[in-house]
């Protein structure tokens, strides 16, 4: 575990190498995405408040079946991750999540500059944070006990917690894929035909994938949970830099008997 935690230590080094490859060949001062700041921060402050809100889980009450749940009961798929605690690979996941966050960042400022990076950064910062809002909501709607409730190798605090009943699906590993994937779009639309762009999604993505092996290998989330929360995050992280690409616009059409709502766009 001592490996892993050096090795994604060196994963910020890696991609800002990677940066400084791709930068002399495109130093551009235009951000990339176009925001606009009266739709960008109310949503960024939903974003925020409702994956803030998560905070909020150790008051829930416990799981239905806590201190001690059936592993019979897990999908079989499930099942060989059923009473895991190995709480040592929680720093594991944290340091993947903050490699992530850093880098992502670092590559922006020294293939930007700090101005269009940070401009960026929001629009990377949505998909982040929308696929942590996501987490939030279903974790709160779905209530699915985590690994270590189907053992007794967790403390029973922790087991009678009500965040032990927030399994589905994992946070941590929908921000990673989120904020990889739409790191790669940001270079992607940038550097269309180089091949920095790939480098960067391979080490984002291998960051993002150790996190969420190592959630499951902590015990905090089964292999579906981390599996949902990858295709979540994917999607999300490609799906905000598309919209601010084609600029969706809302329009809205009256009649004397009808209203219409209608989203324009180019796909």
């Amino acid at each position: 575990m001592r490996g892993m935690t050096r090795l994604l230590r060196g994963g910020i080094l890696a991609l800002l190498a990677i940066a400084c490859a791709a930068a002399p060949a495109a130093a551009q001062s235009e951000p990339t995405w176009k925001i606009r700041p009266d739709v960008e921060a109310p949503l960024l402050a939903l974003e925020a408040t409702i994956a803030a809100s998560w905070l909020l889980g150790s008051q829930l009450s416990p799981a239905a079946c806590a201190p001690l749940c059936d592993p019979s009961s897990v999908w079989g798929i499930d099942r060989w991750a059923a009473g895991r605690y190995r709480p040592g690979w929680r720093h594991v996941s944290d340091i993947g999540v903050a490699t992530i966050l850093v880098g992502s960042l670092t590559v922006l400022i020294a293939d930007e500059g700090f101005t269009a990076a940070m401009q960026d950064a929001v629009v990377w910062g949505e998909a982040v944070l929308g696929a942590l809002a996501l987490s939030t909501i279903t974790d709160f709607a779905a209530r699915r006990p985590r690994p270590y409730l189907y053992g007794q190798d967790a403390p029973e605090s922790l087991r009678m917690n009500g965040t032990a009943a927030l399994s589905f699906f994992s946070g941590h590993t929908a921000s990673s894929f989120a904020g990889a994937v739409a790191l790669f779009r940001t270079e992607s639309a940038r550097h269309p035909h180089s091949w920095t762009r790939w480098l960067v999604l391979g080490m984002a993505l291998s960051m993002a994938a150790t996190v969420g092996v190592s959630r499951v290998l902590a015990g905090d989330h089964f292999p579906t949970d981390v599996l949902v929360g990858a295709i979540v995050g994917s999607s999300i992280g490609w799906l905000v830099p598309a919209l601010h690409e084609h600029r969706l616009s809302l329009t809205v059409q009256a009649a004397p008997t009808q209203a219409l709502v209608g989203v324009i766009g180019v796909f």
